[in-house]
């Protein structure tokens, strides 16, 4: 149980390596938080990741503002498609950056969350009547279902789109 509780906190450092690494070469809160977002959309993918929405408040120092971006599975009313493609001076990085991080950790695995693992039992049925839920969620060499520690490796569609989004000029004409 100790290296179960060791290889979370191993990668709970990583995430905050990926934050400091984005912040210290110049990026903004906002990039290291979407950076973070794909990666927790990796480890726990039951309730972060491509598909879902959410809502960040941003606060600017430097104005002494603050904006809500609200990016619910409906868009708001007055949204429109390109609100938020190519904000000048919104963004040091491009998107491949951003992505990288979850690319990898999808490439090299990443040990199953205690968390994701009751989510996986509490959804056994559904998941094990899905060809693909069953193919990304058992595990090759047990055939049971992932347990809390084990290494998840089997989500090569998930890393192949994301390469896609990665490689984008535009990443929202993927989804249009």
């Amino acid at each position: 149980m100790e290296n179960l509780h060791l290889r979370q906190l191993l990668l709970i450092m990583l995430f905050v390596l990926i934050l400091e690494d984005i912040l210290l070469r110049g990026g903004n809160a906002v990039e290291a938080a979407i950076a973070t977002a794909f990666c927790i959309g990796i480890q726990d993918p039951h309730s972060a990741g491509l598909g879902g929405g959410h809502l960040m408040t941003i606060y600017n120092a430097t104005t002494k503002k603050c904006h809500v971006v609200d990016a619910r599975e409906v868009a708001p009313l007055n949204s429109t498609e390109n609100i938020f493609f190519n904000r000048k001076n919104a963004s040091k990085y491009e998107w491949k950056t951003l992505v990288e991080p979850a690319i990898q950790l999808l490439e090299e695995g990443s040990p199953t969350s205690h968390i994701l693992a009751r989510q996986l039992q509490l959804h056994k049925q559904q998941i094990l009547s899905n060809k693909l839920l069953a193919s990304i969620f058992t595990n090759p060499k047990s055939g049971h279902l992932f347990a809390a520690g084990e290494q998840i490796n089997t989500r090569n569609r998930l890393a192949d789109t994301l390469r896609i989004l990665a490689n984008s000029s535009n990443p929202l004409e993927i989804f249009l």
